[in-house]
Parts: structure tokens; sequence; C-alpha cells
């Protein structure tokens, strides 16, 4: 099952580095003058960070992906569909960030992909 986000299919073999670090509920502990405990507590309600990585030995990605990647990461007020492992998110791209890994001259030259998005 490919990983898609708006329009631009990518490798399904991503890894979700922080798929399970988000915390919805944000907690924070202050203490009185007295000393006792003051915990409140909310749920947060957007700002999940998901950043979709490939390494040196799995899910490359050509030129043309990462520069529509950038395309879509021009746009400031843009928010998009991601499809990733049976779920759908609406996010924003944080980052695009690519390294080559051979140093070819055309478009097709392979890429370590790191997408960072924010869930809204």
């Amino acid at each position: 099952m490919a990983i898609i986000l708006d329009t631009v299919e990518l490798p399904d073999d991503l890894a979700w580095p922080d798929r399970y670090s988000w915390q919805a509920v944000d907690v924070s502990v202050e203490y009185s003058l007295t000393g006792a405990a003051i915990i409140q507590s909310a749920e947060k309600q957007a700002g999940r960070p998901i950043t979709l990585q490939s390494t040196e030995r799995r899910a490359w990605v050509s030129r043309l992906i990462v520069a529509a990647l950038k395309v879509l990461q021009a746009d400031p007020v843009a928010t998009y569909t991601l499809e990733a492992r049976g779920e759908t998110y609406t996010v924003v791209i944080q980052s695009v960030e690519a390294e080559p890994l051979f140093d070819l001259s055309d478009d097709s030259d392979s890429c370590a992909l790191t997408l960072k998005l924010i869930e809204v």
C-alpha cells in the first residue's frame, strides 16, 4: 500500500520514526508555595509531527518526486491529505529534505528523503 501525499505517490516502506511519540494530552505540573502539586492537563487540538524517512538502503525516491514535493511545500497556506498505512491525515509540509545517493546528472537519480509534516 503506497503512501500518498496529495497527488504524489511515495514508497510504502518509508520509516515513520515518530509515529508513537505524539502525546495527545499535555500535562504540566507546578508546585504552589505550600508544596502542593498543581496539575493541569489539556487535549492537544493539532500539531502532531509526522516524519517520513528513507534510508541509504530503502524507500528511495527520484529527484522528480523531490521536485514535486518542493512544489507542494512552496504554498505556505496549503493543507494536504496524507494517506499512510490505512489512515488519512490532513497535514502541512514543514520541510522536504533530500540527499542524492549517487551523483548522476539526470532526474532519475535516487535520493534519501526526510519529509516533515504537521497534522492540522
